[in-house]
């Protein structure tokens, strides 16, 4: 398993959102506040102390590709700036998941979803695992002809 900062950056702020979301709403207090945040730093620390693990028992690689960040955000642009998902319609709010009036959504890849292929590619990685939908369309990228995309 290759593992990257930005695959790290992401597991944080999904920590922080999901963690922050669930729990019981109590008040905007400061003892509410407190108790959150705590229980969100566990979780991020935790999260850490197994990476960290995995890392040392060598089931996980920490790695980020060797290239200059000009060239690293140069490259991103030029694979998202052609490239285009799909117009879809939708009736469903993503937020609540409320009816709504018909109304046109984008779906498709995402810079971050750009730059975890760079990085798979330039760490010698030869599959992405994601539950990300987004990332099967990496494969209709002639970038990412290395990489088996597997998405659930």
């Amino acid at each position: 398993m290759v593992i990257s900062n930005l695959v790290l950056l992401e597991v944080i702020d999904v920590i922080r959102k999901r963690v922050t979301e669930k729990e019981s709403y109590t008040g905007l207090t400061p003892t509410a506040k407190g108790q959150i945040e705590a229980k969100v730093k566990s979780k991020i620390q935790e999260f850490i102390d197994k990476t960290t693990k995995l890392a040392s028992q060598g089931k996980a690689l920490l790695v980020d590709p060797d290239l200059a960040l000009q060239d690293y955000q140069k490259e991103t642009v030029n694979i998202s700036q052609p490239h285009f998902g799909e117009i879809l319609d939708s009736n469903i709010c993503p937020v609540c998941r409320r009816s709504l009036a018909t109304r046109y959504r984008y779906k498709g890849l995402g810079h971050y979803d750009i730059q975890h292929g760079i990085n798979a590619r330039e760490s010698g990685a030869t599959e992405i695992y994601s539950f990300d939908k987004a990332f099967s369309q990496l494969r209709t990228l002639s970038e990412f002809s290395t990489l088996t995309v597997s998405v659930p």
